[in-house]
């Protein structure tokens, strides 16, 4: 390989991590800051505009204008994408309450236990929630369940008591013991269950 091959496969390595590093912040801050419309913009955004870079960035290894190490900023942008894509895809907010959690959890833990719970019903805060002028909702709860209750449920099952109602809940997450965040099913609230009140 001469110095100007080797130059050229150096800067295409670069580049290549440099478009693996920005594509990777963006989805996971676009991942973060908007859960479900993440859910919505990969089939209809983001898969189309890396499917172009795909075939972009193979046309130009075929035609001998770049090097091969220009493939594999497509290949894992596309699992970063899917990675993130099935993550999300049972539970939305799993990624921003990571996030969350790990960064400030004493601080979160704290506002839950200072929440006066009617008689018998679990200590909570409302964590985190996404939705499009009023409709189509999607709220998701930190809960502390002292008894570990919620930790053997099955997504979609009807718990106890949720606030006085009983309602459907999309997803259990559980956090560490005795924490979990709760998906309801969308436009379901706290001691509001549409169809069940």
């Amino acid at each position: 390989m001469n110095g100007l091959a080797a130059r050229n496969s150096r800067r295409d390595l670069v580049a290549s991590l440099s478009s693996i590093a920005a594509g990777s912040v963006l989805l996971l801050f676009l991942d973060a800051y908007a859960p479900s419309g993440f859910l919505i913009l990969v089939p209809f955004l983001i898969a189309p505009i890396l499917l172009v870079f795909t075939v972009a960035s193979i046309y130009l290894v075929v035609r001998g204008r770049r090097s091969r190490t220009q493939l594999i900023s497509p290949a894992v942008l596309w699992v970063v994408v899917a990675s993130l894509f099935i993550y999300e895809g049972g539970h939305p907010f799993a990624f921003s309450e990571t996030v969350k959690w790990i960064a400030a959890s004493n601080k979160y833990k704290n506002e839950v236990l200072a929440f006066r719970a009617a008689n018998g019903d679990l200590k909570y805060i409302e964590w985190d929630a996404d939705g499009f002028a009023g409709v189509a909702n999607n709220t998701a709860y930190l809960v502390f369940d002292p008894s570990d209750a919620l930790s053997g449920l099955p997504d979609g099952y009807e718990p106890p008591k949720f606030g006085g109602a009983l309602c459907g809940v999309r997803s259990i997450c559980q956090l560490e013991k005795h924490w979990y965040a709760v998906l309801f099913y969308t436009d379901q609230y706290w001691g509001y269950c549409e169809g069940r009140h």
